[in-house]
């Protein structure tokens, strides 16, 4: 998880901080590539995250009689393996060249003076619906897991 998070602070550091004073990504590939690469890398990083809480509650249930099924376990897994390699691939179907975006910060008494500029991904169209499946996906995916640990908890009561 710490490797994911790094290098999305890396590009983010890169693309929002670095850039807008350099302007040596502009018209270059890497511009968009770090204008598009933070969204896979979130979907990895909630990925490994579900992941963990799936290993979690089968160690936390496993030889007693509160066990989660290997039929279940199968199923939430797969469920979890089809939506991490499908949300990347919605993402690089749904990919349109990418932008240099401008802020203007309002800072200074000379507006063109105060304007940044850096490399952007459009957020329109079905890359909005993609955005939205995924979020759908990590929190109904955090829901049920939270769902299946507290029907195993309450045969406990």
């Amino acid at each position: 998880l710490q490797v994911t998070q790094l290098s999305f602070y890396f590009t983010e550091l890169l693309r929002l901080v670095i850039d807008p004073q350099t302007q040596f990504l502009r018209g270059t590939f890497i511009c968009d590539m770090v204008a598009y690469i933070t969204k896979p890398i979130t979907t990895l990083y909630y990925s490994i995250y579900l992941f963990q809480i799936l290993i979690r509650l089968e160690i936390s249930f496993r030889d007693s009689f509160l066990a989660i099924p290997r039929r279940t376990m199968i199923i939430l897994f797969s469920f979890l393996a089809t939506f991490s390699i499908g949300i990347p691939l919605g993402f690089a179907f749904t990919l349109q060249p990418s932008c240099i975006w401008t802020w203007n910060t309002y800072t200074s008494a000379n507006y063109d003076d105060a304007k940044l500029s850096f490399c952007s991904s459009p957020n329109e169209g079905l890359i909005n619906i993609v955005i939205l499946m995924a979020a759908i996906w990590v929190c109904g995916t955090n829901i049920l897991f939270g769902i299946i640990f507290s029907i195993k908890l309450k045969k406990t009561l």
